[in-house]
């Protein structure tokens, strides 16, 4: 129906390519997604640059999923390029996010310092969602370093965003890292109550 026209095209692939990374089909994910860049390989505008940078972060972040950590990071390098001479400031964030969790399991947490980044685009593109999925890799990165503190109070703003855009299930990861980190802290009838919380939901 598009009759070969490069861009809608690859805007099609690119869904297309969704429904097999959540389904767990990496390998066909992956596929689908090189088909769509290839498409847009000698496009020089700025729509298939930022189409470009969103395929290359999905790439990154698949390649995560199956435990490529040293790809993903290449992956989103590429993506971070790509998005910031595009304007692309989803897939941007995206980016900046994916590439902190691949620090993060490749051992090198200290060089985990891109998702504040993360948040910030998300917090000017209002996009409830990604903020939340941002503190949670932050409150975990926080809670890794052994910063327990800064860790509840990002777990803490993972609640107040979830509930503001009705998300109760999400909202009770962040009770139930808040209670993780009571348990470490030795304050077991404050964790008891936190993760009943999370229980009940």
């Amino acid at each position: 129906l598009i009759d070969a026209d490069v861009l809608p095209e690859s805007r099609l692939l690119f869904k297309e390519a969704l429904v097999p990374d959540v389904q767990g089909r990496y390998t066909q994910a992956l596929r689908t997604l090189s088909r769509g860049m290839r498409l847009l390989a000698d496009e020089s505008d700025p729509a298939s640059g930022r189409q470009r940078a969103q395929y290359m972060v999905q790439y990154g972040g698949i390649r995560y999923a199956q435990g490529r950590f040293d790809d993903a990071v290449d992956w989103c390098r590429r993506a971070i390029e790509e998005a910031e001479s595009s304007g692309e400031m989803d897939a941007l964030a995206h980016a900046y996010y994916v590439l902190d969790v691949a620090y993060v399991a490749l051992g090198r947490v200290s060089e985990a310092v891109y998702s504040s980044r993360a948040l910030e685009i998300y917090e000017d593109l209002g996009d409830l969602g990604k903020q939340a999925n941002v503190l949670g890799n932050m409150a975990g990165i926080a809670f890794w370093r052994g910063d327990w503190d800064l860790s509840r109070s990002l777990w803490e703003r993972v609640r107040e965003v979830c509930l503001k855009s009705g998300a109760l299930v999400d909202a009770a990861y962040g009770t139930v890292g808040i209670g993780e980190i009571l348990v470490f802290q030795g304050h077991l009838d404050e964790a008891e109550a936190a993760l009943r919380e999370g229980l009940r939901v």
